[in-house]
C-alpha cells in the first residue's frame, strides 16, 4: 500500500479570500489530505452451487485510489468521513473506519464466507483473462468553491463472464461553513409533489421531449409515476445549479449511460431554500 501525506492549501486559499484584508486576517487551519493508492489480485474457490468451473480457481483485481480528508480547516469531520466510506463501500456494515474498510475491500471484496474459500494473494492474473473479475473504487474532490466542497466517488465493476463491466458514480457534497453532509432537502423544498413535477418536466426539456412515452423512445425506462427525484447530486456553484446524476439503469437504459439532470436555481426559485442559494451562489 502506498501512502502519501500532503497538507492541501485549497481550503486555506478560500478562507483568506473571504477577507478583505488578509494580511491581518486570522490564519486558518490547514486542510490535511492523504494519498492512498492499493491494488492486490487475488485468488479463491468457489463453493457450492456458485461454484460453475470445479476444478479451477477464480481470480479478482482489487483496486482503490482516494485522494482523502483527514480534516478540513483543522477539523477531522466523522459524518463526513462516514459519508465517503458508506460511498465508496455501500456493502460494508462492519468495518468501524475508512482505512479498515479499505483493507476488507483490497483483500476479499465483498465475497460470502458461504459462497468462496481458499482466498489468498496472487502474484499474477492467468493471461487468458478467465475467471477473472475487476473491482475498483476512486475517490477524490470533484470541486471546491468557497463555501462547499464536493467529493466523487467512482465504482466499476466487471464480473467473469459478463458483456461488460459497468461502472457508476456517488458524490458528497460538503458544506464548509456548517460542517455538514448535504443532501437534496437541505437544498430544496421536496415534500409534495411540486419538486417532482418541476425536476420530471426539466428532463423533458433537456431531452426535447414533451412526455415520458417519448423518453421511452430514447431509452428511457421510466413512466412519470415512477420517476424520482435522486439523492445522488453535485453542486456546481460556478452555474448557480445543482446537477442530479442517475447511473446507468437507474432511469435509463445502458446505453444512455449515466443521466444528468440540471437544476439551476433561477429555474427553481420557488422552492430553493436559503441554504441552496448559499451554495449554489445564486445572489439574484
Amino acid at each position: 500500500m502506498k501512502k502519501t501525506t500532503i497538507v492541501c492549501i485549497t481550503a486555506l486559499l478560500l478562507s483568506a479570500c473571504n477577507s478583505k484584508n488578509t494580511e491581518s486576517a486570522t490564519p486558518t487551519p490547514e486542510s490535511v489530505f492523504e494519498t492512498v493508492s492499493v491494488k492486490k489480485n487475488i485468488s479463491f474457490d468457489l463453493k457450492g452451487d456458485a461454484n460453475f468451473h470445479p476444478g479451477e480457481s477464480s481470480y479478482c483485481s482489487n483496486e482503490v485510489y482516494m485522494f482523502y480528508p483527514k480534516s478540513i480547516n483543522g477539523v477531522a469531520d466523522k459524518a463526513l468521513s462516514d459519508s465517503i466510506k458508506s460511498a465508496m463501500f455501500p456493502g460494508d456494515s462492519t468495518s468501524t473506519d475508512i482505512r479498515e474498510a479499505v483493507d476488507r475491500f483490497i483483500d476479499n471484496y465483498d465475497y460470502a464466507p458461504d459462497e468462496v474459500e481458499n482466498i489468498k494473494p496472487a502474484n499474477k492474473l492467468p493471461e487468458s483473462g478467465r475467471f477473472t473479475s475487476t473491482h475498483a473504487v476512486k475517490m477524490a474532490p470533484m470541486s471546491v468553491s468557497k463555501r462547499s466542497m464536493v467529493f466523487r466517488v467512482l465504482h466499476y465493476d466487471y464480473m467473469d463472464g459478463a458483456a461488460h463491466g459497468y461502472s457508476y458514480s456517488r458524490f458528497i457534497n460538503y458544506d464548509i461553513e456548517s460542517r455538514k453532509v448535504v443532501s437534496i432537502s437541505d437544498l430544496f423544498n421536496t415534500d409534495g409533489d411540486k419538486f417532482r413535477e418541476m425536476v420530471a418536466n426539466q428532463l423533458l426539456a433537456q431531452n426535447n421531449v414533451e412526455s415520458f412515452d417519448q423518453l421511452k423512445e430514447k431509452g428511457f425506462l421510466v413512466d412519470f409515476s415512477e420517476f424520482y427525484v435522486t439523492d445522488n447530486f453535485y453542486i456546481d456553484s460556478d452555474n448557480c445549479r445543482i446537477v442530479l446524476v442517475y447511473n446507468p439503469y437507474e432511469i435509463g437504459c445502458y446505453a444512455l449511460g449515466k443521466v444528468e439532470i440540471s437544476i439551476y436555481a433561477y429555474d427553481f426559485e420557488s422552492v430553493i431554500t436559503p441554504l441552496g442559494k448559499e451554495l449554489t451562489e445564486y445572489n439574484y
